[in-house]
C-alpha cells in the first residue's frame, strides 16, 4: 500500500511540475511592449529599417524601429507614414522591449511658443520687419496668413507700414525665425498744426500746400470731410490766393488732414 501510495505522490509531483513549466512558458510567450512619451529627436528615414528616436523630459531616450506592421498616426494627417513625422513633433510610440521595433506611433505637432514684441520698426522688406524692442532688435518674418491692423484703415497690408511706426506684433516660433501672426498699430497722439501762407499747389479732394512767409512749404490731405471757408471776395480755392489751413495728423499714419480752410480773396493778399 505504502509503495502504490508513493508512487502517486511521485506521479503527482511530476504533473504539477510539468504544469508549472507549461505556465511559465505561457507566460514567456508574447513579448513585453514598453512606451515611451517625449518629443522626436531624431529620423533615420533612409536606414534600413527606418528609426525614430524619441526624447523624454527625464530619462534617456529611445530609438525605435518601424517595420510594414508599425501603425503611425498623426494629428492633423490621421493614418501617416515616417516622412510625415519631423523633430520637434511630440510622440508616443509603444515597442518591444527587447526588439525595439514599434507596433504604434502617435504624433502630433510641437506646441507653438508664442511671443508679443512691442517697439519701432527699424526697416521692412518684402518677407518681414525688424523691430527695436527695449530688449534689442528683433527680425521677425511674415507670409500670407499674417494679418494687419491700422487704426481707421479697412484691410491693411505690410505696405501701411513704415520705418518709425510703433507696433504691437504677436508671433509665434518657427523653426528658427518668429512668425508674426498679429501686426498693430500703436497710433501716436494726434497733432493739430495750423499753416497760413499762399496756396503753391491744390487738386481738389486730394490735398493743397501752402507756403508760408519764410518759404517752407507743408502739404495736407483734402478729403470729403475737410471744410472749406472763403472770405474777402474769394469763391474758389486757386493757386496764388493766401489761406489758413488747419489740420490734424491722423493717428495710424503720418500724414495731416486739413480739418478747414480758409482762403482770402485777392485784397486780403495785398
Amino acid at each position: 500500500m505504502k509503495h502504490i501510495f508513493r508512487t502517486v505522490l511521485i506521479l503527482t509531483l511530476v504533473a504539477v511540475t510539468a504544469i508549472a513549466g507549461t505556465s511559465v512558458a505561457l507566460a514567456a510567450g508574447p513579448a513585453q511592449e514598453l512606451q515611451i512619451k517625449g518629443t522626436i529627436s531624431d529620423i533615420a528615414n533612409a536606414a534600413t529599417p527606418p528609426t525614430v528616436t524619441i526624447t523624454p523630459k527625464e530619462g534617456a531616450a529611445v530609438t525605435v524601429k518601424i517595420d510594414d506592421k508599425t501603425k503611425i498616426t498623426k494629428a492633423g494627417v490621421g493614418q501617416a507614414t515616417v516622412a510625415d513625422l519631423a523633430k520637434g513633433d511630440r510622440a508616443t510610440a509603444e515597442y518591444d522591449k527587447d526588439t525595439l521595433v514599434a507596433s504604434r506611433i502617435q504624433a502630433s505637432k510641437p506646441i507653438s511658443k508664442h511671443h508679443a514684441y512691442t517697439g519701432t520698426i527699424k526697416s521692412t522688406s518684402a518677407t518681414g520687419l525688424v523691430i527695436t524692442t527695449k530688449k534689442g532688435e528683433v527680425t521677425i518674418d511674415v507670409n500670407a496668413q499674417t494679418r494687419y491692423k491700422v487704426p481707421g484703415l479697412k484691410d491693411a497690408t505690410l505696405a501701411n507700414f513704415k520705418t518709425g511706426n510703433k507696433v504691437a506684433v504677436l508671433a509665434v516660433e518657427s523653426g528658427t525665425a518668429s512668425l508674426a501672426l498679429h501686426v498693430i498699430l500703436i497710433p501716436g497722439k494726434p497733432t493739430s498744426v495750423q499753416r497760413v501762407g499762399t496756396i503753391e499747389a491744390y487738386e481738389a479732394g486730394k490735398s493743397i500746400t501752402i507756403k508760408d512767409k519764410k518759404g517752407d512749404t507743408s502739404t495736407f490731405v483734402v478729403n470729403a470731410d475737410t471744410k472749406i471757408s472763403f472770405k474777402k471776395g474769394a469763391t474758389e480755392v486757386k493757386v496764388g490766393a493766401r489761406a489758413t489751413v488747419t489740420a490734424k495728423r491722423d493717428p495710424a499714419t503720418d500724414q495731416f488732414t486739413a480739418k478747414n480752410m480758409l482762403v482770402f480773396g485777392t485784397k486780403e493778399s495785398k
